[in-house]
């Protein structure tokens, strides 16, 4: 199971058998520069440099929160070199490496989620369990 909250925005996922881990974020209007040399991958930053202006801090958002869903997921969390963490952002569901994962599991397929207005998020399976993937969700007005 694994749990995301951002402000007022939370995200939960569970999964039986598999690791999973889910990241919900607010975006900001901007990110101090010092942040993205510390915790992205020189082709995450890449990425990110390659956005028009007004998109680099949705795209920052987006390798963020897809970043936090594989350490989550592997059990390691924030604690390793983020920068070793690559989310292949130009991808839609990449298989991302992450070694040294407590769990076992080295290879983690990563996708996007639909977000509360302002936020992005991710999901986290092992890539052996992408394709048994599914989503609910609650229907309007449902408790």
């Amino acid at each position: 199971m694994s749990l995301s909250r951002s402000g007022p925005a939370w995200l939960a996922a569970a999964a039986e058998g598999v690791s999973v881990g889910v990241d919900i974020e607010r975006r900001r209007a901007h990110y101090p520069a010092g942040l993205l040399t510390a915790v992205l991958s020189g082709p995450e930053r890449a990425h990110v440099a390659a956005a028009p202006a007004g998109d680099r801090a949705r795209e920052f958002a987006r390798c963020w929160a897809r970043k936090e869903a594989v350490v989550k997921a592997s059990g390691v969390g924030v604690a390793t070199d983020l920068r070793r963490v690559d989310t292949r952002p130009g991808h839609a569901a990449p298989h991302v490496q992450h070694a040294g994962s407590p769990c076992g599991t080295d290879s983690w397929v990563v996708r996007d989620l639909p977000a509360a207005t302002g936020h992005v998020a991710a999901v986290a399976l092992p890539s052996t369990a992408g394709s048994r993937a599914s989503e609910r969700r609650p229907r309007p007005g449902a408790s």
